[in-house]
Parts: C-alpha cells; sequence; structure tokens
C-alpha cells in the first residue's frame, strides 16, 4: 500500500512539473508574442524636463508625442486621435515596452497620447518640398514671398528643404535658391528690369516671330552676381527644373546630381537651364544649347509638384507618408469661355483679331489648368501634408497683372499681395513646421559639391543596386 502510495506521488510530482514546463512554456509564448506586438510602439528617449518626459514614439509607421503624468489642454495638440478609450483631453494611455538607454532615466511605461505636430523640427522622416509654378512676371509674387519668409527665418530658405522644384520664372527662382542666393536679388531683378525683359519688339503682330527678345534675360541671368558662369553641380542644394526638348519631343527635367545615374546635368550652365525652362512659347523664342532647341516646361508640369513628389519617391526613396510639400503660385487667372463669342473653335474663336492671340490663350488656358489639377491630386496624394500659398485676382486686379505685364500697376498689385499673403503665412500654425524644418546636407555624387562616397560612383547597375541596399521608407 505504501509502495503504491509512493509511486503515485511520485508520478503526481512528476505530472506537476510537465504541467509547470507547460505553464510556463505557455508564458513564454504569450509574453513573446505580446512582445511582437508591442513592437509596433517602440519608443526612443527625446528629452526630459520638469514633471514629464517627451517620448518620440513610432506607431504603426507613424511618429506621435507622448508625455507621461497627468494630461492638460496644453500638452495635447488640436488634432486628436480618434480613439474610444480617449479621455477629455483627447489623449489615451498607451504601455510601451522600452529599454533605457545608459545615463538616461528610466521611461515610464504609461504614456498619455495625443498627435505628434508640435515637434515637427525634430522629425528624423521629415522631407519637405519647396515646388515654385510658372507665370512670367507674376513670379515677382513668387520671389517677394520667399524673400519674406528668408527675413523672418535669418537664413536662405533653401535650408529648410530637402529638395526644390521650379519651372519657367519658377525654376529661374529655384535656381538661385539652390545657389543660396537671396531671393531678395530675384525681386530686385523683376523690378527694376521686368520692363526690359517685356520690352516688345517688331514680330508682325507675333506672326513672324515672337513679341520679346530673350536676349537681355540671358544677359541679366548671366550676371556674375546671379548665374554667371556657374555650372548645376555648384548647387548647394537638391533642384528639378522641368522643359521641353522641343529637338526630340520629349520632356527633360533638368537635375542636380543628387543620384548616382545623374551623370551629365551638372555639366550645364545654370543660366542656360534657366532661359530653358523659360522660353515660353508664343512670347520668347525657343533656346538652344548643347545642340537642341528646349521651349518652356510649363507646357507640362507648370506646377511641378507632383514631379518633386516623384522625385523623392523613385530617386530618393522617401516615403509618401514622409513628403511634405509647399506649393507657391503665380496669382494665375483662370482662363474661362465667353458665352457669347464664336463657338466654331477657329482662329477667331480663340484669339479674335489677331490670330497670334490664339497660342498665347492656349498656353495661358493650359498652365490655367495644370495649376488646379496639381492642387487637387496633391491635396489627395498628401492629406494634412500639402500647403498652397497662392492669391485668387479680383477682377479689377486681373486687369493689372499678366504674364508680360510688368508695368508700375503690375508691380504693386503683385508686391502688395506677396507682402500680405507672407504675413499671413507666417502668423499660420499650419505653416510653421515648414519653416521650422532644418533640411540634413544633401549628398552629390558629381560636381562642385561632390560628398558621396567614392565606391558608390564605381557600382555597377548602380539604380538597381541603390534601391537594394536602401532602407525600405
Amino acid at each position: 500500500m505504501a509502495r503504491r502510495v509512493t509511486v503515485g506521488a511520485g508520478t503526481g510530482t512528476r505530472d506537476d512539473g510537465r504541467i509547470r514546463a507547460g505553464m510556463l512554456l505557455l508564458w513564454g509564448v504569450a509574453a513573446t508574442v505580446r512582445n511582437l506586438l508591442a513592437g509596433r510602439q517602440v519608443a526612443r528617449f527625446e528629452r526630459s524636463g520638469g514633471d514629464h518626459a517627451v517620448v518620440q514614439i513610432r506607431m504603426k509607421c507613424r511618429l506621435i508625442a507622448c508625455v507621461a503624468g497627468p494630461p492638460t489642454p496644453r500638452r495635447c495638440c488640436q488634432n486628436r486621435l480618434s480613439s474610444p478609450s480617449m479621455d477629455a483631453h483627447g489623449t489615451r494611455p498607451v504601455r510601451v515596452f522600452t529599454r533605457p538607454r545608459r545615463g538616461l532615466p528610466a521611461v515610464p511605461r504609461q504614456f498619455y497620447v495625443c498627435r505628434r505636430e508640435s515637434l515637427d523640427e525634430s522629425a528624423p522622416d521629415r522631407f519637405q518640398i519647396l515646388a515654385l509654378s510658372g507665370g512670367g512676371f507674376r513670379g515677382l509674387y513668387t520671389a517677394r514671398l520667399l524673400a519674406d519668409f528668408e527675413e523672418e527665418i535669418g537664413a536662405p530658405i533653401a535650408t529648410r528643404f530637402d529638395l526644390i522644384a521650379g519651372t519657367s520664372i519658377g525654376g529661374v527662382i529655384a535656381l538661385a535658391l539652390a545657389l543660396e542666393l537671396p531671393a531678395s536679388r530675384i525681386v530686385d531683378l523683376l523690378t527694376r528690369h521686368g520692363e526690359q525683359i517685356f520690352q516688345r519688339r517688331w514680330s508682325l503682330a507675333g506672326i513672324w516671330r515672337a513679341p520679346f527678345g530673350s536676349r537681355r534675360l540671358l544677359e541679366l541671368l548671366g550676371a556674375e552676381h546671379l548665374f554667371g558662369d556657374r555650372l548645376l553641380g555648384a548647387c548647394a542644394h537638391r533642384v528639378v527644373i522641368p522643359a521641353i526638348n522641343y529637338s526630340t519631343g520629349r520632356p527633360q527635367i533638368f537635375k542636380t546630381p543628387h543620384h548616382v545615374n545623374f551623370k551629365r546635368d551638372h555639366k550645364f550652365r545654370i543660366v542656360d537651364i534657366a532661359m530653358a525652362t523659360s522660353a515660353a512659347p508664343a512670347y520668347f523664342a525657343r533656346y538652344t544649347f548643347n545642340h537642341n532647341q528646349f521651349v518652356d516646361g510649363g507646357l507640362y508640369a507648370n506646377a511641378p509638384g507632383l514631379l518633386a513628389v516623384h522625385e523623392a519617391q523613385y530617386s530618393l526613396l522617401r516615403s509618401p507618408a514622409d513628403v511634405h510639400v509647399m506649393a507657391i503660385g503665380t496669382m494665375s487667372s483662370k482662363f474661362t469661355v465667353n458665352p457669347r463669342r464664336n463657338r466654331e473653335g477657329g482662329t477667331y474663336d480663340w484669339g479674335g483679331i489677331n490670330p497670334a492671340n490664339m497660342p498665347r490663350r492656349l498656353f495661358g488656358l493650359s498652365i490655367s489648368v495644370q495649376e488646379a489639377l496639381s492642387d487637387f491630386m496633391l491635396s489627395h496624394l498628401l492629406p494634412g501634408r500639402y500647403v498652397l500659398v497662392d492669391d485668387d485676382l479680383t477682377d479689377q486686379r486681373a486687369r493689372a497683372v499678366g504674364m508680360d505685364k510688368a508695368d508700375q500697376a503690375a508691380r504693386e498689385v503683385l508686391l502688395g499681395a506677396a507682402s500680405e499673403r507672407s504675413k499671413i503665412c507666417i502668423g499660420s500654425r499650419e505653416f510653421q513646421p515648414f519653416l521650422r524644418h532644418l533640411a540634413p546636407a544633401p549628398t552629390f555624387f558629381y560636381g562642385e559639391n561632390e560628398n558621396a562616397a567614392t565606391f558608390s560612383r564605381r557600382l555597377p547597375g548602380g539604380t538597381a543596386r541603390v534601391h537594394m541596399v536602401s532602407p525600405t521608407r
């Protein structure tokens, strides 16, 4: 009997051990699953002060800000996360599993979470794009806005953006910014010499040749205090400039050497690229360099924001979720039909008595529609990360402003509107993150500012290899 009891007790002990081992195994599996799920919430200590610690958290690939301790309305952002567990302040508690670094205070496990807005200047993944539209002399509005922004931040505006795109006069301004020339210099150029640039010449009412010559603009842009003989490789910031190669019938986008495969454009003179992107048909003659004829890129990308987003995504491997775009327009007028006019679609219908007005009106309609389309698509692609800075022209001001109007009345409207708009932007909470962001130094593979590792240029199959070794964003 005792023997049976002893055997039974031993068996029970072994069973209990197996049960405990099984429970420990299940507990370990549960803990592993919990940690894997919690791996979506990886906390890194950012800074501490006073009675709370600000922590940067990546939750499901989205940055949010957390504060430990009781939430207050001041600590929480206005745009709040939608969650059933939120309290009256728009926050909700989150448990975070962290490993405190040596020398740093332990990060508490309990946090109150709100959306990350007030710390945009320290967001490591934020990628900002500045997109400048074309518009002839109306570019004075763009230049004045940028000059006011530079005065506000006390630094070149290009230091706030990771990529700059510009078309036509926007391209001229973009190239100047990429060289860290003050935007006020472009304001001075257009204010003092605008009437010379848009001085009409004999052209048989625009039938025999373009009504404006490009020689004066070439002389002004080629001055030493502007572009001189500097090459695109001299730019200190990334830039993309669309134009049309009329010799091949294809779009051409001039780019700084910010990709290992961009080997040629950096050898071109900046003044040639500026003239190519601003050779507006029916206004200026085609511009010829490198044995090719070029016309204004505004025919297909007057608002270059979409091109810049594509460049950021495919050449610089940035996720669209990281991209923020500030687009600046040129007070473009909306071209609409006169219901009383001929509807037969002939030259008189489009241009009136002077047939030379037909291509000019078609060009104006094209860039106007592109502005609207680009604005619509960017607002959908980048919800909450896209800002358009522009003004609508009233009927009276529209009569004074135009692509080729550079008189005192046009200057007054453009400079006055830009001054008022810049004041609104600088005081806007939505706009502030764009001015606070500090863009890291870009990598250039060729040219004067080459700073990439030497082996990067020697890799065979550069594009494929760059895409393979680059992290997924």
